[in-house]
């Protein structure tokens, strides 16, 4: 696979997504379960029949599953898109919950406007981001750096969103130039804690 991907001067010659079941859950499931799980990935994605590997192993007294797949069909001769595949994952992960048995992930935090309510009142009453992610963390929230957007915001749920999204008339410009000087743990590493 790393030869193949090297051959086609491809930067992204793999694909590779967590299964990550409801604590709890990840104990439950059986070998077929696990597998299943990636096939339903597969369907979701576009990569079905695509060399694979799958990783299994612990974190934080969780278990969960890493799956890479070739994204060169050998057959067509193309590299699969991989466009939308947050939408595909979301897609596969509902349909995992409904075939597992496994509670529902919350389509929608429906507590979002006060959220947003919250976290402007807060960025606007503090002057670093220091301040301001000392004062969100007291409301149950976290602040990470994201892989897509630059700033993320983790709900009580683990749920995470844009966080300039969350800030009422505030520019992506202020928010950078708060944090520039501030490390933040990154949104995937946070979100698994």
């Amino acid at each position: 696979m790393s030869l193949t991907s090297e051959l086609t001067k491809s930067d992204k010659g793999l694909y590779h997504v967590q299964i990550c079941p409801p604590i709890g859950a990840d104990k439950r499931m059986t070998r077929e379960d696990w597998l299943r799980a990636a096939e339903i990935l597969e369907e979701e994605t576009g990569f079905t029949n695509q060399k694979r590997i799958m990783v299994m192993h612990m974190k934080n007294d969780r278990l969960h599953m890493h799956v890479a797949y070739e994204r060169y069909n050998h057959e067509k001769g193309i590299m699969i898109s991989n466009s939308f595949s947050r939408l595909a994952q979301d897609r596969a992960r509902q349909r995992m919950e409904v075939e597992f048995e496994q509670e529902r992930t919350p389509e929608r935090n429906i507590n979002r406007p006060l959220i947003k309510e919250e976290l402007t009142k807060l960025w606007h009453e503090t002057h670093t981001a220091q301040e301001f992610v000392i004062a969100v963390s007291k409301k149950g929230y976290a602040i990470s750096a994201g892989t897509q957007r630059p700033y993320m915001v983790i709900d009580e749920t683990g749920r995470s969103f844009d966080l300039v999204k969350q800030l009422d008339k505030v520019k992506t410009k202020d928010v950078r130039e708060r944090f520039k000087d501030t490390r933040l743990v990154k949104e995937k590493k946070r979100s698994a804690r």
